[in-house]
C-alpha cells in the first residue's frame, strides 16, 4: 500500500470578500444572506448588520459596515491531493507472463480546506478579491497501472 497526502498552507494573507458584501448590502432584496434577519432597526440598534434599504449605497458605513468589514483573514490549510494505491504482488503473475506489475489506485484532488474565511474559498478571485467566483472543483480518480 502507498498513501500520499499533499498539503498546502498560506498564512497572513487578506481576502476582500466582495461576494459577502454584495449579499449583505443587496439593495434590491434578492438572494440576501440570513444575517440580514438581524439587520439594524430602531428596535435593534446594536447589531453589526446594516439596515435594509433600497436605493444607492451611500449608507455603506452605517452599523459598522465599512469597506474593512469585508477584508477577511485568508489563511488556510488545503488538503490538495490524497492518493491511496495498492500494488499487487509480483508472485501472482507467475514467470513468463507479459504483465510485470499491477497497481490499483484512488485519488481525490482538492479534498478539503480548513480556514476561518467566510466565503467559499480564500484562493478565489484576482488580486485577492472574491467576487462571486466558482470555487476549485473536487476531483475523484480511480485507476489502474499495468506494467508490461
Amino acid at each position: 500500500f502507498t498513501l500520499d497526502v499533499f498539503l498546502r498552507y498560506s498564512g497572513g494573507n487578506k481576502v476582500y470578500n466582495q461576494t459577502r458584501q454584495d449579499v449583505l448590502l443587496n439593495m434590491d432584496f434578492t438572494n440576501s444572506g440570513t444575517e440580514l434577519l438581524n439587520s439594524w432597526t430602531p428596535e435593534n440598534p446594536n447589531t453589526g448588520y446594516p439596515r435594509m434599504y433600497i436605493g444607492n449605497n451611500s449608507q455603506v458605513n452605517q452599523a459598522g459596515v465599512g469597506i474593512s468589514r469585508f477584508l477577511e483573514d485568508g489563511s488556510f490549510l488545503r488538503v490538495q491531493n490524497i492518493s491511496l494505491a495498492y500494488a499487487l504482488p509480483k508472485s501472482i503473475f507467475g514467470n513468463g507472463q507479459s504483465i510485470s506489475s499491477v497497481r490499483v489506485f484512488a485519488q481525490v484532488q482538492n479534498a478539503f480546506i480548513i480556514t476561518g474565511y467566510k466565503g467559499l474559498d480564500p484562493e478565489l478571485g484576482v488580486n485577492a478579491i472574491d467576487n462571486n467566483v466558482n470555487p476549485q472543483s473536487r476531483t475523484y480518480t480511480l485507476g489502474i497501472n499495468i506494467g508490461l
